[in-house]
């Protein structure tokens, strides 16, 4: 099953097609969430909802927070998550830390996400930089397991909720490599 490391104990339905498909529950499997964010809204021609896309200064972040309890639930940030915030691009660290999230003006709904993952990590395995303990050294300087590298390595990421019609809408389509 392919699901990212940060993901992994918080996710339901899983679905494994053309795109790796999964709906978020928190700890104790509720699903119904609202959406805080880091980025700015674009509005897509011919769509009803805005998408979080990343500002000028700094990359998006992603948060599901379960109303009730208040557990918040990193689902994509993109200064540290897929491929090119892994291999690529370098973040600065404190523009990072200040990431000030704002409340996605969606009802508070199922959400669903979806991966891409189309590098052949082991094809290309030679290419990586590892240390003496046999961890991947990334871009920024940190240190994974292959078998991190080949969940979070994505290179695809949608977000949407599940509205009271049961329709997907998506808020979150990006392109990682």
């Amino acid at each position: 099953m392919k699901v990212p490391t940060y993901l992994k104990n918080n996710i339901n339905n899983f679905e494994d097609n053309e795109l790796t498909a999964m709906t978020v529950c928190s700890s104790d499997d509720k699903e119904l969430f609202e959406i805080w964010y880091y980025g700015d809204l674009f509005l897509v021609e011919n769509e009803n909802q805005n998408y979080i896309v990343n500002t000028d200064q700094a990359p998006m972040l992603i948060v599901a927070k379960e109303p009730d309890t208040q557990e918040e639930i990193i689902l994509f940030d993109g200064g540290k998550h897929g491929y090119d915030n892994m291999f690529c691009d370098v973040h600065d660290a404190e523009e990072l830390s200040c990431r000030t999230l704002k409340k996605l003006d969606i009802p508070t709904s199922k959400i669903m996400i979806e991966l891409g993952y189309s590098i052949d990590y082991e094809e290309e395995k030679e290419d990586y930089d590892f240390d003496e303990n046999g961890s991947v050294i990334l871009v920024d300087g940190r240190r994974i397991a292959w078998e991190t590298v080949l969940l979070d390595g994505f290179d695809y990421i949608a977000i949407s909720f599940i509205d009271e019609t049961r329709r997907k809408v998506q808020f979150v389509d990006a392109e990682l490599a």
